[in-house]
C-alpha cells in the first residue's frame, strides 16, 4: 500500500514539476520586466550630479594591425543643464586633450596638442529652441557609456531593449557566482518587422539578434555580464562588470572588460577595459566651471544670451547724424543751383 502511495506521489510530482518550473520562470520574467525600467530610472537620477575619472584601454584590429589606445576621461555634471568631459589621450602619435562641455546657454568643444598650450576652439553653438546638444555630442556619448554601465548593453540604455516589441525573453535561469545569487536572462530580438516566436512553444526566430544578461535581483538588477550576437553570424559582443561598494542599494562599478569577436572563426577584433579611478555622487560645482572662461577663452567669442550685449542706442544716434549730414549737403547743392539760376 505504501509503495502504491509513493508511486502515485512520484507520478504526480513528475507530472507537475515542469509546470512548476515554468511558473517560477514566468514569475521571474514578469518581475524582471516590471522592476527593471524603474531601477534604471532611479540609477539615472542618482547619476545626475556626479564626477569622476575613468581610464580606458583598448586594442582594435585594423587591417591585421593591432591599434592600442590609452585614454583618461574626467567628467562632472549636473544634468540636464551642465556637463563637462575632458578627454586626454597619449599614444605613439603624442598627446592631445579635448574638452566638450555644455551649459544652459551654449555648448562647445576645445582642443590642445600640448599641456602648455592654450585651447583652440573646435566648435561652439548657442542653445535655442531649434538648436540643442546633439545625442552624439561627446558628453552624451561617453557619460552615457560610463554611467549606465550597470544597465546598458553596447552603450544602449536597456530600457530600450525591454520596451522593444520585437524583444522576447525565452529563458530565465538562476545561477551562483562568487557567492551571489544571479539570474541569466536569455532573450532574442527579431529583425524589424518580423514577429517574435512564442517562448512558451520553445520556437526560435531566424535572423535578428540574440543575447543574454546576467543580473543580480538582490542588487537592483545590476548587470554582471552580457553577450549579444547576430544570429546569422557577424559579431559577438561580450562584457563583464565588477563592482566595489554600494550607494543606496546600487552597486558602484569599478572595472569593465569586454571584447568583440568575429564569427564564426571567433577572432578577437576589439578588446577594451576601463577602470573607474574615482566616482563621486551628489557633487556640486559652480556654474562657471562649465563655461568658456573656465578655459581662458572670453565669453564674448560667442556672446551668449546671458552675456550683456552692447547698447544699440549709439548706432541709432550715429545713423541719425549721418542722415542729417546727407540732407544738409543735398540742401546746400540745391540752394546753390537755385542761386545760379536766378542770376541775370
Amino acid at each position: 500500500m505504501r509503495a502504491m502511495i509513493l508511486t502515485c506521489f512520484l507520478v504526480i510530482y513528475m507530472a507537475s514539476a515542469p509546470q512548476m518550473a515554468y511558473s517560477q520562470e514566468d514569475s521571474l520574467r514578469r518581475r524582471f520586466l516590471a522592476e527593471y525600467p524603474g531601477v534604471i530610472k532611479a540609477w539615472e537620477a542618482k547619476c545626475a550630479r556626479v564626477e569622476g575619472t575613468v581610464r580606458y584601454e583598448g586594442t582594435r584590429l585594423v587591417k591585421g594591425e593591432k591599434i592600442h589606445r590609452d585614454t583618461m576621461y574626467s567628467f562632472k555634471c549636473n544634468f540636464p543643464d551642465l556637463a563637462l568631459l575632458t578627454t586626454t589621450t597619449r599614444d605613439a602619435n603624442g598627446y592631445d586633450q579635448e574638452v566638450d562641455c555644455f551649459n544652459k546657454d551654449y555648448f562647445f568643444s576645445l582642443m590642445r596638442r600640448d599641456e602648455t598650450q592654450e585651447y583652440s576652439i573646435i566648435s561652439i553653438s548657442e542653445m535655442s529652441n531649434k538648436n540643442h546638444v546633439p545625442d552624439n555630442f561627446p558628453t552624451n556619448v561617453w557619460l552615457r557609456a560610463f554611467l549606465l554601465v550597470p544597465y546598458s548593453s553596447l552603450g544602449i540604455d536597456n530600457r530600450k531593449l525591454v520596451d522593444n516589441p520585437n524583444m522576447s525573453i525565452y529563458k530565465i535561469s538562476p545561477l551562483t557566482h562568487n557567492g551571489k545569487n544571479l539570474l541569466k536572462v536569455e532573450f532574442e530580438l527579431a529583425s524589424k518587422g518580423n514577429r517574435v516566436a512564442s517562448p512558451k512553444k520553445g520556437l526560435r526566430q531566424t535572423g535578428g539578434h540574440e543575447g543574454f544578461l546576467v543580473v543580480s535581483p538582490d542588487e537592483k538588477w545590476a548587470i554582471y555580464e552580457y553577450g549579444y550576437r547576430e544570429k546569422t553570424g557577424g559579431r559577438l559582443y561580450k562584457r563583464a562588470v565588477h563592482y566595489k561598494g554600494v550607494i543606496d542599494g546600487f552597486p558602484i562599478p569599478e572595472h569593465v572588460s569586454g571584447e568583440t569577436l568575429k564569427l564564426p572563426e571567433g577572432e578577437v577584433v576589439n578588446s577594451y577595459a576601463y577602470h573607474f579611478v574615482d566616482l563621486k555622487f551628489d557633487s556640486s560645482h559652480p556654474k562657471n566651471d562649465f563655461t568658456l572662461s573656465a578655459f581662458g577663452i572670453p565669453e564674448s567669442v560667442l556672446r551668449p544670451s546671458n552675456v550683456a550685449r552692447a547698447s544699440r542706442l549709439g548706432y541709432w544716434i550715429l545713423g541719425l547724424a549721418f542722415t542729417s549730414l546727407i540732407a544738409a549737403i543735398t540742401f546746400k547743392i540745391l540752394a546753390s543751383r537755385h542761386e545760379r539760376a536766378s542770376r541775370p
